[in-house]
């Protein structure tokens, strides 16, 4: 039990540390590659914020995949095998 409680809350800083950074740099982030439309990629004449807008993309993935981790660890489930608590042999 104090192994579960202690990697719960392991889990609960990782994850609120990783959203909370991510969330805080997002609108940043989106007025950056916002702000590359003006730019062009000299050999592919394609426009920065298209190329660049991949990132912003991932930045919410992080965001949605950390919140995910979190949720499942509230309902104690595992992350490697998938399973809950109750649910393992001893």
């Amino acid at each position: 039990m104090r192994d579960r409680i202690s990697a719960f809350i392991v889990v609960f800083v990782v994850c609120a540390t990783a959203v909370a950074l991510y969330a805080l740099s997002l609108p940043g982030t989106y007025k950056y590659v916002a702000f590359m439309k003006v730019e062009r990629s000299s050999y592919l004449n394609i426009r920065l914020d298209w190329m660049y807008s991949i990132y912003v993309i991932f930045v919410v993935a992080v965001i949605l995949r950390y919140v995910w981790i979190f949720w499942e660890a509230l309902r104690g489930r595992s992350e490697a095998d998938g399973t809950a608590e109750s649910e393992r042999a001893p």
